[in-house]
């Protein structure tokens, strides 16, 4: 990419849809000079809110192929406006995409045709690819025997997880990657036979850690790094440490409360950085790994030159996007793009070996598109009408015009082009609204609809129906085997009905943990809660270093200064 041209310092802007007041600093004004883009209009807050609301993450509904007539489970609703195919008939080679596309008319807006071929083209009911034996996933490739997982690449054997890559036999966790045998894990990578952890790298046989580097058999330890047999970051023999593990009992479901409690109590006596972070001096934001120059990006490994990024693996220079994305390059304005793209602008979904897309959803193995949905290995069309490459360039040239001069060029897409009503999508974990709240911000509401349960979805998996309402016993080794994926058990929290199947009973037993007495939603919904907000705040401490972090004021334990965090981690690095 060609350098830009200087920009100024900063400019203040206040959010047209919130009056907050955000300021755009010389870093974003020069990149977005470098992809030719006008101020925003909404708060880097209010841009995140938008991208999520054009994602469903892990909610399923019945409802009926609008080609097949089959019963299928979509994570689109009945009352999507767009019509919706089962997978295999979306891929179905005579599936023409083409016949739906229309030259475009000047005359009329480019949202309005475009939201109308939106309308019109089918999506597949959820989208997964080189995937064998596996039941409600979505937003996963090359995954196998599996259930429930969400946001996934190369995945085998795992169970209730969201953003997992690179990794096998890993349940109930979230942004986890080169993993195995994980249980109830937040933001781990390269571990392995890590339970009930958080934010760690190359950690192994552990039990509770957060924010630890290199650590084998600790417990309860945190801001760790090349450390074995610790508890409460404290030496202790290979006697000591094994029964500790042994006195606590975690097969038992009473026993795992009891531990939990006992490390968020050693938690609040040792802080955290205010950005977790391998570059803090060139990143900002949360929840970076390997990453460099990234400005306000949150979720990211292995990316560089970032600013307002979420969830995004091996990107580069990308603006304003959200993932789940592998290799992504040169690109902005994205929601669910990857697999080696680049050069995108504004598309949804479009993965691949895709390149010099704008305005395009559901693509596949295509270049230079514009204003396109559902084609696959297709180049050179624009509102999914094929054209010669002079034509095409000269077109997309004339209506890139045409859009820069009606203040469109540049500008995520409408809430109205999401596929899901707010309380049916990611944004409604993150920063949940009110109905009342969401659809005076513009957004669809529909609570008309029952979302599957886990236990509904199993049913497809095995083929049988529920067995019995029974009582989950409180230890692992008294659950009979012979019951896993037939009794049905009621969530302590929220009395949801969920089972158990044979396999997550094997991955259990191998990890000696207790089963779980909350449903996958509940446990889910915990997880997210264990993550600071997406929004950053300026803080000013008594010694008068001042940073900005995405930790509220009344976060689970202290936070600090990345430099103030770091002379009181080294001391113990050095012991």
């Amino acid at each position: 990419m060609s350098n830009p041209p200087q920009s100024e310092q900063s400019k203040a802007i206040r959010c047209e849809l919130t009056g907050e007041v955000f300021e755009v600093g010389g870093e974003e004004l020069d990149t977005l000079l470098r992809f030719d883009f006008p101020l925003p209009k909404l708060a880097p807050s209010e841009r995140f809110r938008r991208k999520l609301a054009f994602r469903n993450e892990e909610k399923f509904f019945w409802r009926t192929c609008d080609e097949t007539r089959e019963r299928v489970y979509s994570v689109f609703a009945p009352s999507t406006a767009f019509p919706v195919v089962t997978l295999d008939f979306w891929r179905d080679k005579a599936f023409n995409p083409e016949q739906y596309a229309h030259a475009y008319d000047f005359k009329r807006l480019f949202v309005e045709q475009l939201l109308q071929l939106w309308s019109r083209v089918p999506r597949p009911a959820f989208y997964v690819k080189d995937v064998t034996n596996c039941v409600g996933i979505h937003n996963a490739r090359k995954v196998e025997n599996s259930f429930l997982v969400f946001n996934a690449s190369s995945v085998k054997e795992s169970f209730h997880c969201n953003t997992l890559w690179d990794s096998s036999h890993c349940a109930d966790c979230h942004f986890v990657s080169a993993s195995t045998w994980c249980y109830e894990c937040v933001h781990c990578h390269r571990c392995k036979n890590l339970r009930w952890s958080e934010f760690c790298t190359g950690c192994e046989d552990s039990w509770f850690l957060s924010n630890c580097r290199d650590c084998t058999n600790c417990l309860f330890c945190t801001n760790l790094e090349g450390k074995s047999y610790h508890i409460r970051n404290e030496p202790v023999s290979v006697e000591e440490f094994e029964k500790a593990v042994q006195q606590l009992e975690l097969t038992a479901q009473t026993k795992v409360e009891v531990a939990k409690e006992q490390f968020e109590a050693f938690l609040k006596a040792h802080p955290l950085p205010h950005i977790l972070s391998d570059v803090p001096e060139s990143t900002s934001g949360n929840y970076l790994v390997r990453c460099n120059d990234s400005l306000d990006s949150f979720e990211c490994v292995e990316s560089s030159n970032l600013k307002h990024c979420h969830s995004l693996i091996r990107a580069r220079n990308c603006y304003d996007g959200i993932g789940f994305g592998e290799r992504v390059s040169d690109s902005s304005l994205f929601v669910s793009v990857g697999g080696d793209a680049h050069d995108l602008v504004n598309c949804i979904h479009c993965f691949d070996n895709v390149s010099r897309l704008m305005y395009c959803s559901y693509c596949e193995e295509s270049s230079d598109l514009f204003a396109c949905v559902g084609l696959r290995g297709k180049q050179y069309c624009i509102f999914n009408m094929q054209y010669s490459k002079d034509e095409y360039i000269r077109l997309r040239d004339e209506l890139i015009a045409h859009l820069k001069k009606r203040e469109v060029w540049g500008r995520f897409l409408p809430s109205n082009f999401s596929g899901f009503p707010y309380n049916h999508t990611s944004a409604s974990e993150y920063m949940p609204l009110t109905k009342v709240s969401a659809q005076m911000m513009g957004y669809r509401w529909d609570d008309s609809f029952e979302v599957l349960r886990p236990s509904q979805l199993l049913d497809v998996l095995t083929g049988q129906g529920a067995g019995e309402l029974a009582d989950l016993p409180n230890r692992l080794e008294d659950f009979p085997a012979e019951r896993a994926g037939v009794d049905t058990f009621l969530c302590q929290i929220t009395g949801r009905p969920f089972r158990i199947t044979r396999e997550e009973y094997n991955l259990h037993c191998r990890l000696g943990v207790a089963l779980p007495a909350r449903s996958f939603e509940q446990r889910h919904r915990e997880r997210i809660g264990r993550l600071s907000p997406r929004v950053l705040r300026t803080i000013e401490n008594e010694s008068g270093d001042s940073f900005r972090t995405s930790f509220p004021a009344n976060w689970r334990r202290p936070v600090v200064s990345h430099t103030q965090w770091l002379k009181s981690y080294a001391s113990q690095v050095d012991e």
